[in-house]
């Protein structure tokens, strides 16, 4: 809880429903909680406010503060991304759904390289056994 702002914002009651913002594309590595929060404050009294990886909910007391929201915020870039706002109520129809982003992780490859090394690591051990010194890098497997 934040100020007096529940992070509650899953109620399933139509009325809550139509003044929640779902808030997507949000840059969360980059931008704080209280950023956001401070943020979405200036269209009304927030209830509930919670963030998750690359998205937030925002439950305002009012559905003309929650529509406020979403017609000055859609569209603004923070952090180097473009939010993408709308009622909970009512989801945009030509948005795709869940397509995920590229990440690079922290030793600086993907998960499907980090996936295709698990996986051909035995067989390229079993390859190259007869090796007296490991190969130092992937090229070095690979003759030019």
């Amino acid at each position: 809880m934040t100020g007096g702002i529940s992070n509650v914002t899953n109620s399933t009651d139509i009325r809550d429903m139509q003044s929640r913002v779902f808030v997507g594309n949000l840059n969360t590595v980059k931008v704080s909680k209280a950023e956001v929060e401070s943020l979405f404050s200036r269209y009304g009294r927030i209830r509930g406010f919670s963030i998750h990886k690359g998205y937030a909910f925002v439950q305002y007391t009012d559905e003309a503060e929650a529509r406020a929201a979403v017609a000055g915020e859609d569209g603004r870039e923070i952090a180097g991304q473009i939010l993408d706002c709308n009622l909970v109520s009512e989801p945009k129809p030509d948005r795709p759904r869940a397509t995920k982003r590229a990440t690079t992780p922290i030793n600086g490859r993907t998960t499907m390289e980090d996936h295709a090394i698990t996986v051909l690591s035995p067989l390229l051990l079993r390859e190259f056994c007869h090796l007296r010194e490991p190969p130092n890098r992937y090229l070095d497997l690979w003759p030019l």
